[in-house]
């Protein structure tokens, strides 16, 4: 979805994924919806001006496996220096339009060192897809979750 977001949209040049440990960071957003509960704690909310809700359908929802698949290679992914890739350290994920390389950091940091995957190249790859729908019907939800 990534890579597909980065060639359908001119105006995104970088998508960066902070992947935060879970009760020791804080990201910029968090002052926002300690903001937006501040404001409505004790009152009822009928609409909120701040975001636009964008109601999501059963199509809406794609199955990216292939399309991962055919990006990166199945066996041991190492880096552009021959290290082998620790997943679960990792702390930020950057995607360019290139396609080249995805890097990353297992630091979040500003003067952390970056690491590069090679994006894997075939005739495939080069021809972005657009991915399968994960669900073929409405998902049967009880009319409370309305």
């Amino acid at each position: 979805m990534i890579f597909l977001s980065l060639q359908a949209f001119s105006n995104i040049q970088k998508i960066i994924l902070t992947f935060l440990l879970p009760g020791h960071t804080m990201m910029p957003v968090d002052s926002l919806h300690a903001a937006v509960e501040h404001e409505v704690r004790n009152k009822t909310v009928s609409k909120l001006k701040l975001y636009k809700v964008i109601v999501l359908c059963h199509d809406d929802f794609c199955d990216w496996k292939a399309i991962q698949n055919r990006l990166l290679p199945q066996n041991k992914i190492v880096t552009t220096d021959g290290e082998s890739v620790k997943f679960k350290d990792i702390r930020r994920l950057g995607f360019t339009k290139s396609l080249e390389t995805i890097s990353f950091l297992y630091d979040v940091e500003e003067n952390a060192p970056v690491h590069e995957i090679l994006k894997r190249h075939s005739r495939q790859t080069d021809e972005m897809s657009i991915p399968s729908l994960v669900y073929k019907s409405r998902l049967p939800l009880p009319e409370a979750k309305f």
